[in-house]
């Protein structure tokens, strides 16, 4: 039984708190998964700047 199967549980028996755990869950790794790719790509290619264009 894994994340999803809880989740899925969850919104049957209707758990709110679970199911807003989970929610922020896949935010998180939604936002770690995208920071890590940025962060990556900056490394990859240095001609890309963190931080935007500074006049």
């Amino acid at each position: 039984d894994g994340v999803g199967k809880l989740a899925v549980d969850s919104i049957t028996m209707r758990d709110y708190p679970m199911i807003q755990a989970y929610v922020v869950w896949l935010a998180v790794i939604y936002v770690a998964v995208n920071l890590a790719a940025d962060l990556i790509y900056h490394y990859l290619d240095p001609r890309i700047r963190l931080g935007g264009d500074r006049a």
